[in-house]
């Protein structure tokens, strides 16, 4: 009988750690403030994703995030939401290699499984975006700031059923 290796599976982990790079490819407008810190938040999200923390990964996903944010200021708001878009798909399917790593291990034969997950997180992703810019371009009363202000009442959000749900396992327990 081999050894279980408790590591991230391979495809979530390499389209997370893809996902992470469009998403400071969005900071382009903005390299030195926001494309540092996002590409910061996505290294320690690579580091995440190498050794299975799932702490790390909040950490790289909300340095990311905080990049997009920094970025937004200076450019239309179209990039800051995919951006925002690609680190939270980047965050949740990083999750998800973490935790099938953890459950099933490295060598099983989770594919499919992990396929439709990349798929159906980026439609749900993509779907949210769009009708956040559909209704941003529609009442055009809703000011930057606003959208800042809901983008992070998400995020808050998200990490608090995170907390909630016992998300935040990781494998190393250092």
């Amino acid at each position: 009988m081999t050894e279980l290796t408790r590591r991230p599976t391979q495809l979530a982990r390499t389209a997370s750690l893809v996902t992470s790079v469009g998403a400071v490819a969005t900071t382009v407008s903005n390299p030195i403030p926001a494309g540092m810190v996002a590409g910061v938040g996505a290294l320690v999200l690579a580091r995440a994703l190498v050794i299975g923390n799932r702490r790390l990964l909040d950490l790289g996903a909300l340095g990311m995030i905080v990049g997009i944010a920094i970025s937004a200021t200076t450019t239309t708001p179209a990039w800051p939401l995919v951006g925002t878009i690609a680190a939270i798909v980047a965050w949740d399917v990083g999750g998800v290699a973490i935790r099938l790593g953890v459950q099933l291990g490295r060598s099983a034969s989770t594919g499919r499984l992990e396929l439709w997950y990349i798929v159906s997180s980026t439609a749900v992703g993509a779907a949210a975006g769009g009708l956040a810019y559909g209704v941003f371009l529609l009442t055009h009363a809703i000011t930057l700031d606003a959208l800042a202000i809901l983008l992070f009442a998400g995020i808050c959000a998200t990490l608090a059923l995170g907390a909630r749900f016992g998300w935040n396992e990781s494998v190393d327990r250092r």
